[in-house]
């Protein structure tokens, strides 16, 4: 299961998404869900931190991957996070 998630772990995540084409979007945010799952489970197993995927936060997962910085007045940044948003409840429902 995937950890609690922060409003600021969604912006994290968006802002991951923002740079990547729009098609790539949604298969991008799911593939770092899963992963960020998979460090979870790592963490509860060894515990310690994934050494590549961290410690099962989104904010752990998304730094990782160098986001540029957010705009809430960006058009590109809110529907990435309409998009974020969108991945999370599919993956907590899966």
């Amino acid at each position: 299961m995937i950890r609690p998630v922060t409003t600021g772990e969604l912006c994290l995540l968006a802002r991951v998404l923002v740079p990547a084409p729009e098609q790539d979007r949604p298969g991008l945010a799911a593939g770092i869900l899963a992963e960020t799952q998979i460090a979870a489970e790592y963490l509860d197993r060894h515990g310690r931190p994934h050494p590549q995927l961290g410690d099962g936060s989104i904010a752990a997962r998304c730094l990782r991957l160098f986001p540029p910085s957010e705009s809430f007045c960006d058009p590109q940044f809110l529907r990435a996070l309409q998009l974020a948003c969108a991945a999370l409840v599919r993956h907590l429902e899966t």
